[in-house]
Formats: C-alpha cells, structure tokens, sequence
C-alpha cells in the first residue's frame, strides 16, 4: 500500500516533518502498527494502490512467498524465494544507494524498511555508491589535481626577495659641519745680519779658566 501522507497546505504552518508526507504514515504505523492490515510503502508498482492517509482497513491479505536461503552481510543480503511477484519486507533500513537483482525496488516501507518484488527466484541486494556520489568523487579528484598543478608552478618560479637598505630617517639627518682647516699663515724668518752672527767669538785658543789653589 502506497500511503503518499497529507501535504502542508493541510495540516498547515506549524507541522513539522513528521506530520506532512510519508514519514507521517511511517510515524503513526510505528506507534500502533497492530492497528493497520497493510504498511504504508513510499513507492511501489504501478498496481499497487495510492491513498494520502493509510486507514486501519487499507490493504488486502496476501499469501506470502516462502523464502530460504538467506544470507546478511555489512553490503548484500541474498536469498531464494518459492514464487516471484509476492512482495517481500527486507527487514534492513533503507537508504537511496541499496540496489536489487531478481526483484523489482527497493522501496521504501515504514517505519523504514525495505520492501521487494521477486522477479526470480533469487533475489540480491547490494549496497554501493550513487552517481552523485561518483560525481563527488570525480570533483574531489579534479580538485586536487588543480591544487598539484598550482602548487608545482608556484615552486618552480624563482622567488626574488627585495634587498633593503637601512637609511636614517628624515628626523636623524642632522647637518653636522666640517671642522674648518686652519689658516697656515708664512711666518718670516727675522733676519740676522752677518756680522752679529760671530759675535762673541774670537779666533784663537780659548783662554783656561784659573785654578784653584
């Protein structure tokens, strides 16, 4: 049973998440699932019917498939099921990046589950990755190889670093005059005439000076 939910138009401004869309379903088949003949599924066939609210008495009783064979793993479940086209609840938490072979799905079922239908008589689901995913991965990859190439080219250029010059500022230049070289003035030499220049000299032995007795 395909239970889409009331939308926000009806419940109105102040609903929260849990009150609008199939997580409301899910929620209240959670609360009293003793309540309702079917669970309320997110997607499913085409012929499986619609309703906005699921109501105690939706759903019809089914005869279901016998199945064997199972195997749970951390990112597979397989097993074998005794006829095809009977849905069969997958009691693993869904999430968008399950994907089965032999049956058609994974939908998601409250609370949140997994539902399938057998298309063989054996059915695997495997957990892997999405191609958002594979485009985030392939962007991450693209991105660091962006950042290699940046980087190798800023190495690889030279790096000049400027020389700086230690000047006295403005405020230290002080004017600082030279010592003035003194004036070296010609001193003339007094002049001594010839016959001053012997005087006091006599030619002759110099006359001994008197002893003393």
């Amino acid at each position: 049973m395909v239970a889409r939910g009331l939308s926000e138009d009806d419940v109105g401004e102040l609903a929260s998440r849990f009150d609008v869309g199939w997580l409301s379903q899910a929620v209240a088949f959670y609360n009293e699932p003793q309540r309702y003949l079917a669970m309320p599924a997110e997607g499913g066939p085409a012929q499986w019917q619609r309703v906005s609210s699921l109501s105690p008495t939706d759903g019809v009783a089914i005869e279901p498939a016998v199945v064997s064979d199972i195997v749970v793993g951390t990112d597979r479940v397989d097993f074998k099921v005794d006829r095809t086209g009977v849905p069969v609840l997958v009691k693993v938490s869904y999430f968008p990046n399950w994907s089965v072979s032999g049956a058609e799905g994974p939908w998601r079922i409250g609370p949140n589950l997994m539902v399938v239908v057998p298309t063989d008589n054996e059915v695997h689901l495997s957990y892997g990755n999405t191609g958002v995913e594979y485009l985030g991965y392939l962007l991450t990859l693209l991105g660091l190889v962006g950042l290699v190439v940046v980087s190798r080219r800023f190495v690889s250029r030279p790096v000049i670093e400027p020389s700086f010059v230690d000047e006295p500022s403005s405020s230290e230049v002080t004017d600082v005059a030279e010592p003035a070289s003194p004036e070296v003035t010609d001193v003339a030499e007094p002049s001594i005439p010839r016959s001053e220049m012997n005087l006091g000299k006599t030619e002759g032995p110099e006359p001994e000076a008197p002893s003393s007795q």
